[in-house]
């Protein structure tokens, strides 16, 4: 340790009758050491006693205390006095603050709240602003439409509460008026009414306002018919200025003060008066308590206010007044004029508006200043007591001095005396023990050269030197041997004795032997050092704080975490600074309790170092307590960074996996090595019914209840399997888990791991397995689904062959033999195009519930495809079989779909029919024989079942792509003949040939083929237009090649392709008109169906003909809808009845109803009609006395070629024109 040099003035010496003494920073009385002796030259005597020996003094003196106490009351007495008259004006200073800051807070609120109370006032000026520009816009007059679309676009309600709508006035004379009414009235759909009184030249009726709810009163009414509301109109014409109406009670809230705001609308559409004439007024009703409700909110405590119209009559200037609440009497009051109107606002403060402030109450001012002055009158008084005391105290000293020299020959400090020049005059025997000189040797010499060795710091030898020559003092340890060669350490410390005329005399020395104190210090110091290198190994440091002065130490190491600059100390504040926060709160609270408690305190927390670092540090800390009292904190940072991230890494890995656990869809369950459970997730409670408190500690095989699904036993819990055989185990593919309580039984697919660490020690194991119920049902509604037609639920192709093929294995085992049943709907593509596919599905499962009807449960129905069935009928004889299926077709012809607008359908079946024998391989052959059948059957004349037969149906057998072939070869080679029958009259009339053309096709074998075998397929495959245009070319060929006498009119059928072709209604037309025969002569036939499902196209193809020339008819007429609202459209010549109600109509008294019902239609509409398929007289002469005019059938005509039909029309023709020409 460096020695230290202090500054000081010279000693003076003491002298024993002196009066005074002085105390300065060199009187030896403040060496550290309690030191008396001090010899001067002149009388060898005692000259200084210092303060330290005047703790060992046995004798107490005391003062003269009365007359001391005398002298000091008059001081106390003045400063009293003095302070009172201070608190006084303090008092009144903190007064006359507390007013200022009321007053300055009364200002503030009360100019806040004048605007926000202002802006309200003028919210609804920006609103009619926007109306008045949309107004003048319009021109001279806006329509009550094209207002109330501009208000409702606004949101009164948020932008302007209390301004109940926006309406219009307008300025009208009364010369005006009953124009001016109707106008408006006409925009109101005539709901306008004028409401008006006085006998005024100009009225201002509010010709619109909305919204209409709430404000329906003021339409129409004359505001110029009330005083107050016509001064303000008239102001607002008058000036141009917007303008608020005096107090009003208004018409939609009577009970409410209000008033209206007019603002005029000048042509020119500017904002204000710019010469251009007004052409009306904008206007708002508004109450005034919505209005300004907002100014200040409902539980407002500060203060409140009261608005008032200065120019309303007296008893109605009060507008509005906020809460009614104790106020303190504090009030400030503005006027303002505002829509050419005087307002006053009166604002109040009430309690609330002073919290915060809380002035210093001037009786606590008093008080303080009454106590603090007597504080200061009795510090005084004791201050001056003890100086008192002091003078007398150091009177009495001198009798003391002889007494203090012994003293000083028998302290334990080494004391020397030297001269001016260093030499040792006097040493006590402290001094000779410490130096091992006897005091002969020591006088004369100096104390450097006797102890002083080369071992001894030279810079302090040169300090202490430096010192002696410039007479100043010197303190510090030095270290020295004595004259037994012993090494010593000793704090000198060195002062200069000052004589009465101010030279230096003398030294005094003062030697105190530290060696022990030393070598404690230099372990000391070994051992901090020692402490430090392994502090900083471990990343610990220390701390400490003194309490009382706040001095806060932190080692070397705290310092080093806390990345803190050597220039910088660290104080209580900053500390807590470093700590992040979110640590702040807990180490304040820890430090709290250890102050109060003396608990200490070991944390966790985050800290910053001074470079913005983050780190963790483990921080403890303990309070030291002296008497009771804590007076010192200590305690150490050690840094757990590394650690802690580790701790938090982990941590957050296993929040990680536990909310994973938690999470994921999968239930989980954890098992001890004793198969007991430890842990489940939330799904595995869920689907197992127990939860986890329960189940933990049961065995596994007591909360998981295995089942297998549709077979008897149990299996094996698979956590007792895994934990038995150490691998990963499964359960079979049906098991189910029965719920807690036995309600439920879940599909589960699980695996079962063992939990082994990576020492090889198994700990227990883990199942993990999921809920696959809705799965498995998926599969099961996936397989049947794959086997099963959507709709109906019926079994679809792939599952009728597959049962097929069972059929025929077992018929060819030597089983029974069976039928199938190929049903295909006749009509139900009528349904399909005329009420949706929605209907078509209704009448699919209509169809299904017969099917399903006319079987035995045993049997197979099958929905083949569109509106195609089968029913495969085993250990079933064929005439079963053909009776099931005459029902089946009897049942659905008889069936009837209504659609929702009324109209009823027949739908109606073919069905062809095949014994199921040991003659079929396979299913596909099967279906083909019954689809060939089923075809047949529609050939026949649909409605009706056909048994299948080789040889019989060699050509109707052919599939459908083979038809759509031959048909190609057939247009390509010419192959279509074409026949005709007859139509005739039924009322006797006569008149030349009538028929409708036919067509037939030859086939390979030079067979006639009927278009109903082949045309099915043409429609399928769009080969139906080609067919029409081949039929028209021939025919008109044939007419333009043959005479056209005798001939009256030559029937066409058309297609439904061709009507809704809009090519083939050009190619007809055209090729009509090529011809060169008469129009008239043709007429096309579209059928019913046909042209309700191309309705528009078969309108316009229809008036196209008819311009044309060409008639029409509408065939096959009640076969489809018996609604007759779209012959409202089809402008047709005829109307041919469907055979299916004429063959019935002399026994069906519904088939004689429907056919009279077609009659007056037809005689409605002025056209004729016409019965096909007449087969016998009675049903001919039956039609003609019901008034039908043309029937057809095999009982007039039976088809016959094209060709030889004509010609037989020309002979006929060719003979009556001879017997003419003979009469």
């Amino acid at each position: 340790m460096r020695p230290s040099r202090r500054a000081s003035a010279p000693l003076q010496a003491y002298r024993p009758d002196s009066r005074t003494r002085r105390r300065d920073a060199s009187d030896p009385r403040h060496i550290r050491h309690a030191t008396c002796l001090i010899r001067s030259r002149q009388d060898n005597g005692l000259v200084c006693v210092n303060a330290g020996f005047g703790a060992f003094l046995s004798k107490a003196r005391t003062g003269r205390g009365t007359a001391i106490g005398r002298r000091a009351c008059c001081v106390p007495l003045v400063v009293f006095v003095l302070g009172l008259i201070a608190t006084g004006l303090l008092a009144h200073r903190v007064e006359a603050n507390a007013e200022t800051a009321r007053q300055t807070r009364l200002d503030q609120w009360s100019d806040r709240t004048d605007r926000a109370m202002r802006d309200a006032l003028q919210r609804p000026a920006y609103i009619l602003g926007g109306a008045r520009g949309a107004y003048a816009a319009a021109g001279t007059r806006m329509r009550a439409d094209t207002f109330a679309r501009y208000v409702h676009a606004r949101d009164l309600a948020r932008e302007a509460p209390g301004m109940l709508g926006v309406g219009l006035i307008e300025r009208v004379l009364r010369a005006d008026l009953p124009g001016w009414v109707d106008g408006v009235a006409a925009e109101y759909d005539g709901q306008f009414a004028l409401r008006t009184s006085g006998e005024a030249a100009d009225l201002f009726p509010i010709r619109a306002i909305e919204p209409a709810s709430g404000n329906r009163a003021a339409l129409g009414y004359d505001i110029g018919s009330e005083p107050l509301r016509r001064a303000a109109v008239e102001r607002v014409y008058r000036t141009g200025d917007a303008t608020l109406t005096a107090p009003v009670r208004l018409l939609q809230a009577p009970d409410s003060p209000g008033a209206l705001w007019l603002t005029p609308v000048f042509a020119s559409g500017a904002a204000r008066a710019d010469g251009s004439p007004i052409i009306g007024a904008v206007y708002s009703p508004i109450l005034y308590p919505d209005l300004l409700r907002q100014v200040l909110p409902a539980d407002d405590t500060q203060g409140r206010f009261e608005l008032h119209d200065l120019d309303a009559p007296a008893g109605q200037t009060q507008l509005f007044a906020s809460r009614a609440a104790p106020g303190t009497g504090e009030t400030r009051t503005v006027t303002f004029d505002f829509a050419g109107r005087r307002f006053a606002a009166h604002y109040e403060a009430l309690p609330g508006l002073y919290a915060g402030l809380d002035p210093v109450p001037v009786w606590l001012v008093l008080l303080t200043g009454l106590g603090l002055s007597a504080m200061a009158a009795l510090l005084v008084w004791v201050l001056t007591s003890s100086r008192m005391r002091a003078l007398a105290f150091a009177e009495s000293m001198a009798g003391d001095l002889a007494r203090l020299a012994m003293v000083a020959r028998l302290t334990r400090n080494a004391v020397v005396l030297t001269d001016a020049q260093g030499r040792i005059e006097w040493a006590n025997p402290a001094f000779e023990r410490l130096s091992g000189y006897s005091g002969e040797a020591l006088i004369g010499a100096t104390p450097g050269q006797l102890v002083q060795y080369e071992g001894t710091d030279p810079d302090a030898v040169r300090a202490m030197r430096d010192a002696v020559r410039d007479g100043s003092a010197f303190h510090g340890t030095i270290r020295n041997r004595a004259a037994d060669g012993r090494i010593y350490w000793a704090d000198v410390e060195i002062q200069p004795i000052v004589g009465a005329d101010g030279t230096r005399t003398a030294f005094i020395g003062v030697h105190s032997d530290v060696t022990e104190e030393r070598r404690q210090a230099e372990a000391l110091r070994h051992s901090e050092a020692f402490l430090e290198r392994t502090n900083g190994a471990a990343g610990v440091g220390g701390w400490e704080l003194d309490i009382a002065t706040g001095r806060l130490d932190w080692s070397a190491e705290t310092r080093r975490l806390h990345d803190l600059p050597d220039d910088v100390e660290p104080d209580v504040d900053s500390a807590l600074e470093f700590y992040a926060p979110s640590g702040r709160p807990a180490i304040t609270e820890a430090v709290e309790r250890a102050l109060a408690d003396g608990t200490p305190w070991d944390l966790e927390l985050p800290l910053v170092s001074y470079t913005g670092r983050k780190f963790w540090a483990r921080a403890v800390g303990d309070v030291v307590l002296e008497q009771g009292r804590p007076v010192r904190l200590v305690g150490a940072f050690q840094d757990i960074t590394a650690r802690k991230q580790a701790e938090i890494a982990l941590a957050g890995t296993l929040r990680l996996m536990e909310t994973t656990l938690r999470s994921i869809g999968d239930a989980v369950v954890t098992s001890d090595l004793e198969g007991r459970v430890v842990w489940m997730n939330p799904v595995a409670e869920r689907l197992t019914g127990w939860s986890q408190a329960d189940a933990t500690g049961q065995p596994a095989s007591a909360v998981l209840r295995l089942e297998t699904d549709g077979r008897p036993g149990a299996p094996p819990c698979p956590i007792d399997t895994c934990l038995r055989e150490r691998d990963t185990v499964g359960l079979a593919a049906d098991t189910v888990l029965v719920t807690r309580d036995g309600q439920q039984r879940v599909a589960i697919e699980d695996s079962c791991a063992p939990i082994i660490d990576d020492t090889g020690v198994m700990h227990g194991a883990v199942l993990v397995f999921s809920d696959v119920s809705e799965r498995r049902r998926l599969a099961k509604e996936k397989s049947f689904r794959a086997r099963h037609d959507p709709l109906t639920g019926l079994a679809n192709r792939s599952e009728l062959e597959s049962r097929l093929d069972d059929a025929l294995q077992r018929v060819h085992g030597g089983g029974a033999t069976g039928a199938l049943l190929f049903v295909d709907l006749d009509h139900f593509k009528v349904i399909n195009d005329n009420c949706g596919h929605q209907a078509g599905d209704e009448v699919l499962l209509q169809i299904v519930d017969l099917l399903g009807a006319a079987v035995r449960q045993a049997d197979l129905v099958a929905r083949f495809g569109g509106d195609e069935f089968a029913l495969v009928l085993e250990r079933c004889p064929l005439p079963v079989a053909q009776r099931i299926a005459q029902r089946l077709c009897d049942a659905i012809d008889a069936h009837r779909y209504a659609a929702d607008d009324g109209r009823r359908f027949r739908v109606g079946a073919s069905i062809g029919l095949v014994p199921l024998d040991s003659r079929w391989n396979g299913s596909a052959a099967l279906i083909k024989a019954a689809d060939a059948a089923c075809y047949a059957a529609k050939a026949a004349g649909r409605g009706r079942a056909v048994l299948h037969n080789a040889p019989a149906d060699a050509a109707s057998a052919l599939p459908l792509p083979a038809w759509g072939a031959r048909i190609e070869a057939a247009l390509d080679e010419d192959n279509f003949e074409l026949y005709a029958q007859r139509v005739v009259r039924l009322d006797g009339g006569t008149e030349g040939l009538h028929c409708e053309v036919l067509l037939r096709m030859r086939d390979e074998y030079g067979r006639l083929v009927s278009p109903a075998i082949f045309m099915p397929s043409a429609e399928r495959y769009q080969l139906a237009s080609r067919i029409d245009r081949w039929v028209l070319r021939n025919v008109l060929a044939t007419l333009r090649r043959l005479s056209c006498q005798g001939i009256e009119r030559v029937s066409i059928n058309l297609s439904g392709q061709s009507v809704g072709d809009s090519e083939f209604h050009r190619f007809a037309l055209r090729s009509v008109a090529d011809s060169g025969l008469p129009p008239d002569m043709l007429l096309f036939e579209i059928t019913e169906t046909a042209a309700i499902t191309n309705i528009v196209q078969a309108e316009r193809f229809i008036n196209d003909l008819r311009a044309q020339g060409i008639q029409v008819a509408l065939d096959d007429f009640g076969a489809g809808a018996s609604s007759f609202g779209y012959l409202r459209r089809l402008e047709v010549d005829k109307l041919k009845i469907d055979g299916q109600f004429v063959r019935g109509v002399l026994r069906s008294p519904l088939d004689q109803a429907a056919v009279r019902c077609f009659v007056d239609v037809a005689r409605v509409l002025g056209i004729r009609a016409v019965a096909e398929q007449i087969e016998d007289a009675d049903t001919a002469a039956h039609l003609a006395e019901m008034g039908i005019t043309y029937g057809q059938g095999y009982h007039f005509h039976r088809p016959e070629p094209f060709v030889d039909l004509l010609g037989q029309a020309a002979q006929v023709a060719n003979a009556h024109v001879s017997t003419q020409r003979s009469a």
